[in-house]
């Protein structure tokens, strides 16, 4: 029997608008972005080019801030896997000693 109701997915309806949200914001907000640095070249000489120069300067702020964040959490995630790796070869070994060390250190 064919049904003329659309079919259920396992799709959250509240995540699936949160994604299409989210999308639409980042793309609003690359779009302010590229309008504002755009503007700033056209408003020499008038009382607004500083606002906006100013605005432009903390929106690269934040963004190396946010690349800088991204980077940060990339390093602690390769430090994690270094460790990891060095404490499975210190227990292969059976050395008690390691094995405590490790496990003081890890806390």
């Amino acid at each position: 029997m064919l049904s003329i109701l659309p079919q259920l997915t396992s799709v959250d309806p509240f995540t699936a608008r949160n994604t299409r949200m989210k999308s639409g914001l980042l793309t609003a907000w690359s779009g302010t972005q590229l309008l504002l640095s755009k503007v700033e070249g056209l408003l020499a000489g008038t009382p607004f080019k500083t606002p906006v120069a100013t605005v432009n300067v903390l929106i690269k702020l934040g963004n190396a801030v946010a690349e800088n964040n991204d980077a940060l959490k990339d390093i602690i995630a390769r430090t994690e896997e270094r460790l990891n790796i060095v404490a499975i070869v210190l227990a292969k070994e059976g050395d008690t000693v390691a094995h405590l060390m490790i496990q003081d250190f890890a806390g």
